[in-house]
């Protein structure tokens, strides 16, 4: 079974989003500059943005073989370069994004004595875990298709729009937020809700709200400042959930997910094994709040720049002969992306 499709998910989603059409922003005060955003993307356009990641980590393990304590961070440096082309239709866009890697460091972890873990300690490789991705989008930044590692997603991993998740379906905004298709100004909100279905988890809702703050120059550009905070409840399974999931999947999401029927067949036996041998395992991941800040040129109708953070716990319980144990983690992450002028044409 292929893994890269689930690290690409994993990526986009932590760089991609979960919003829809929701309230309608209040009327404009008299004398207020108003108008309707959209992305104003043109065929043969390349934007370059200069990307900085940062996640902070730490994680209690208590097992059967005593207990354990990890901490480190991982840091990233990287280019992404948007190439602009018409879509299949009149109304949309696709942007091919390739991401040139600057740096990457594993720092800080101690396990089992191994200091400073590097991705290769860990048998991971930037190039497989950092896919060309193609998405599909409409002038108001809704996600009609994305395709990442050359397999097709559903969208609705994303909410269907370009705000994004820093864990699925938050605003960690890799292109900048979906926009309401009516009039907003400095002091406008509006709050949108979608509910995704994630695979093995089922339905997950998530609420956003949105306000444009002030208007500002960045760079030589007449920006909006737009602020968002995104609300999700807790994400839980175990393994009896993930089996039911996986045989409700049709052999399309199964694609989707760089699955076949056999593999399931093969998980759902390494399963049932698991059981009868008494293990079991249930999972829970909660995040705790996401924020981000865009910076929207309103004349070219592009992002300028987007700062993200975001916290996570996540719980897992394991049980069987020799087995018993929790593992209590917490995670941290921030996010920026800034247009690189220079480099963008």
């Amino acid at each position: 079974m292929n893994s890269r499709p689930y690290v690409a998910m994993l990526i986009t989603t932590l760089i991609a989003g979960a919003c829809a059409q929701g309230d309608s922003p209040a009327v404009a005060p008299a004398g207020a500059e108003a108008m309707v955003l959209s992305y104003g993307y043109s065929p043969g356009q390349e934007l370059a943005y200069d990307v900085t990641m940062d996640v902070d980590m730490d994680a209690d393990i208590d097992s059967g073989f005593g207990g354990e304590s990890i901490a480190g961070s991982l840091s990233m440096d990287a280019g992404f370069r948007y190439l602009i082309d018409s879509g299949p239709t009149p109304d949309t866009t696709e942007i091919s994004v390739s991401v040139d890697l600057n740096d990457f460091d594993i720092t800080g972890f101690d396990v089992d004595g191994l200091e400073d873990v590097s991705m290769e300690d860990l048998g991971m490789s930037v190039d497989d875990y950092l896919p060309e991705m193609s998405v599909v989008v409409d002038r108001s930044g809704n996600i009609v298709s994305i395709e990442a590692g050359g397999v097709q997603l559903p969208t609705d991993l994303f909410g269907g729009d370009l705000t994004g998740l820093a864990g699925a379906g938050t605003t960690s905004q890799m292109f900048g937020p979906a926009f309401p298709d009516q009039e907003l100004f400095v002091g406008a909100k509006w709050s949108d809700t979608q509910t995704s279905t994630i695979p093995f988890f089922g339905d997950w809702t998530i609420k956003s709200d949105y306000e444009v703050t002030t208007q500002e120059e960045r760079g030589g550009r007449n920006t909006w400042v737009i602020e968002s905070e995104t609300t999700m409840p807790a994400l839980s399974m175990d393994l009896q959930d993930m089996v039911d999931s996986m045989l409700d999947l049709d052999a399309e999401a199964l694609a989707g997910l760089g699955m076949t029927a056999n593999d399931v067949g093969l998980m759902r036996a390494q399963f049932r094994t698991m059981e009868r041998e008494g293990f079991g395992m249930e999972f829970a991941m909660k995040p705790e709040g996401v924020t981000a800040v865009t910076w929207f040129d309103i004349d070219s109708g592009i992002m300028v720049a987007t700062s993200t953070a975001m916290d996570l716990a996540m719980t897992a319980e394991f049980s069987g002969e020799g087995m018993d144990g929790a593992m209590d983690m917490t995670m941290g992450m921030t996010m920026s992306m800034v247009l690189d002028e220079s480099d963008s044409a």
